[in-house]
């Protein structure tokens, strides 16, 4: 049943798609609420009604029967001393042109500062750089790196500036970028950056409250007000789910992009904590492994969803509830 319910959702989620592309219109979700068709399900079992516009569950507080995936890894007990070990080991493995010869300080004022930095408001980064001056023309050099390969990742591309008096170039190696520079006629200055990204513990105030009362869980297309699936839980059930949102990390951003983020299509998964203390909001959309979290309304640093939580939350919306 949990597999057939589950295809069922996402047949209807297709459907409305194909025949609107857009979010549906509130003319089509009073159309859609005129539509019911009804399954009896499983011995015993009470009777889930699939409508148009969403399947209406009743409140259910029993475990998750459904085995989960494996958890998603703790966050490492000293995530900033990690990240500065990588940015030491990046810059110790650096893939210099023969005959440079490392210097203490930028060799030229284009190199005093990185071309480019990484990071969102929320991050912390780990910032290290280091020099070196060769002999030789600019571009020799500029060529030399992008067809190098550097701590395994091959040059993911850059940028040149070639103007009356200033010659540099940029290439991209994930958390590394290199920057040339020509110094004089017969020099070019090196600069490697290694840029480090980590993410601290969330804070207790980014943390689902301890005191909820109960979760709501809304599978939806386009409107939140039309779910496709809706249903309540409480009690173990609802400590269960908090437990595993408060152990999903903050998404990391790396290479200068935010991995693990997706546009998701139409589908989308709303979890809404319901305490004295804060409501707490989590939302993703479809097989995404990022989501958007508010608490009172007020935005939080994205959290990166575990296969453990979205198969819990899968479970329950398909499983059938069960009579008293």
């Amino acid at each position: 049943m949990s597999d057939t319910l589950i295809e069922l959702l996402r047949e209807e989620a297709e459907r409305r798609s194909a025949e609107t592309f857009s979010a549906p219109s509130p003319a089509d979700v009073r159309r859609a609420a005129g539509r019911r068709r009804r399954a009896t399900v499983g011995a015993g079992a009470s009777m889930v009604v699939l409508i148009g516009a969403g399947v209406a569950v009743a409140s259910v507080s029993d475990r998750v029967s459904r085995p989960a995936a494996e958890p998603t890894p703790s966050v490492a007990s000293d995530p900033e001393a990690a990240a500065k070990q990588k940015a030491k080991s990046l810059l110790d493995a650096v893939a210099l042109p023969p005959g440079a010869a490392e210097v203490p300080v930028a060799p030229t004022r284009r190199l005093q500062h990185p071309s480019m930095t990484f990071g969102r408001p929320w991050d912390r980064v780990v910032r290290e750089a280091r020099f070196w001056t060769v002999a030789g023309d600019i571009d020799a050099i500029t060529d030399y790196f992008r067809s190098s390969v550097q701590h395994g990742v091959a040059s993911e591309g850059g940028g040149d500036v070639r103007e009356p008096g200033v010659a540099s170039s940029d290439i991209f190696f994930g958390d590394l970028l290199i920057t040339v520079a020509r110094v004089d006629g017969t020099t070019v200055g090196i600069r490697a950056d290694a840029q480090i990204p980590w993410t601290p513990a969330r804070l207790p105030s980014e943390r689902v409250p301890d005191d909820i009362s109960s979760i709501e869980i809304r599978y939806y297309v386009g409107s939140v007000e039309a779910p496709l699936a809706l249903r309540s839980v409480s009690g173990a059930e609802a400590q269960h789910l908090a437990g595993l949102v408060n152990a999903l990390p903050i998404v990391v951003m790396q290479g200068g992009a935010i991995r693990g983020l997706c546009m998701g299509g139409l589908l989308q998964t709303r979890l809404t904590f319901i305490s004295d203390t804060a409501t707490f909001i989590i939302t993703w959309p479809g097989q995404c492994g990022s989501s958007a979290v508010t608490i009172d309304g007020r935005p939080q640093p994205m959290l990166r969803v575990s296969d453990e939580l979205r198969h819990a939350v899968e479970a329950l919306l398909s499983r059938p509830t069960q009579t008293p």
